[in-house]
Formats: structure tokens, C-alpha cells, sequence
């Protein structure tokens, strides 16, 4: 990865150590420093704090080891607890356009979490159909979550439609997602639905 430093090019590989942010709820707050790994220096790397980096961050014209900082940035902020900064963070991450789209899509999740976390629920539901309209396989928690979104926000309709894309796309559901389902649809009054999914449980 290139950093350009005031025109001096060196080359470095951006390690960013740090969990998912699904699992940094269960493991504990992010690491708060990442490794810098100097090809001149022989692999002995030097740790880089997170306020250091954030503070060199404009000097990083690479795209992806920009976006790269961003992201570990905002999960770090993230697990310190600090959401509007791990907002912040995650946008200038996505607006940087180095990372693959697979990438993008996780750290949209992520965002979208966080969304929920600050109840901006129009937020998420924005952020969560950016992910649906991908043309990356889906999974059922992006629906589920949509959902939730769309119902904290009070728009029933759109909850329902985000529910019924499930069986629309054929997703295999576990257990605890059919509940989850079944509890929103009932909610809602949704009991037709109710029943099919009333029915996969107790073939279960």
C-alpha cells in the first residue's frame, strides 16, 4: 500500500487489526492501535496509535489504504462506544471508493447497525436497501433488519414487503429467524403470513 507523505512515497502494508463489529459486542472494544509493517524495515513493524492515524489521515491519497484507515477507524470508534464518530468515519470510508464491493456491503451493515443503534431508522432503511440492491447474494438478516427498520419507523407496509422478500428470494430461515418473523408479522396484523410461517415451525 502507498501512503504519500508530503511527496515522499513509501511503501507500507496496512494491517488493520480489528474484530467484526457483530462480534465486538461479545470480545470487547477494537484494538486501538494498528501495525504499520515498513517493506525497508524488514517486516519489524511499528504501531501506529488510532489518534495518530486519524490525525495523518489526510496525507493518505492511496484509495484503498484511505479507506482502509476509515474503516478501521469507525470500527474502533465503534467499540468505544462513540456511534456518531463511527458514522462519520464509516461514510468517509465508503465515499473514499477503495475497497471492493464485498467490502462495501459489510461495512454498510455495520453502518446500518449503527443507524439502528442512534434510532435513525429511516437511516438504516436507506443504508439496508443500498445493500438488498447489490448484486451480491443476500442474507436473511439484511431482510430481518430492513424490517425492523421499517417498522421502528412506523411504515408498516414497507416492513411487510421487506419480510415477504424472503420467501420471494427463497432464503433458507433457522428457527430463530422464523420467530423473528412471525413476531413482526403478527405485530402488524399480518395473519395470513402468520400462518405459513406458523406452519414451517411446526414442521420443525
Amino acid at each position: 500500500t502507498k501512503l504519500i507523505r508530503g511527496g515522499v512515497t513509501s511503501f507500507l502494508t496496512l494491517l488493520v487489526l480489528h474484530a467484526a463489529l457483530a462480534s465486538a459486542q461479545n470480545q470487547g472494544q477494537y484494538r486501538s492501535r494498528i501495525l504499520l509493517d515498513p517493506l525497508d524495515n524488514m517486516g519489524r513493524g511499528t504501531e501506529i496509535p488510532a489518534a495518530e492515524l486519524e490525525a495523518q489521515i489526510d496525507s493518505i491519497e492511496d484509495p484503498y489504504a484511505r479507506a482502509s484507515a476509515h474503516r478501521f477507524l469507525a470500527r474502533h470508534a465503534a467499540g468505544e462506544g462513540n456511534t456518531a464518530a463511527a458514522i462519520a468515519f464509516y461514510l468517509e470510508a465508503l465515499s473514499d471508493e477503495g475497497l471492493s464491493e464485498v467490502a462495501n456491503r459489510e461495512m454498510r451493515r455495520e453502518l446500518a447497525r449503527l443507524y439502528l443503534l442512534d434510532e435513525n431508522h429511516a437511516e438504516a432503511a436507506r443504508v439496508l436497501q443500498r445493500v438488498l440492491n447489490t448484486s451480491l447474494q443476500a442474507e436473511p438478516t439484511d431482510f430481518l433488519l430492513l424490517a425492523q427498520a421499517h417498522y421502528r419507523r412506523g411504515d408498516y407496509i414497507a416492513m411487510i414487503s421487506a419480510l415477504d422478500g424472503l420467501s420471494e428470494r427463497g432464503l433458507p430461515l433457522n428457527s430463530s429467524q422464523l420467530r423473528q418473523v412471525l413476531a413482526l408479522y403478527y405485530r402488524v396484523g399480518a395473519y395470513s403470513q402468520c400462518e405459513g410461517v406458523l406452519r414451517k415451525l411446526l414442521e420443525r
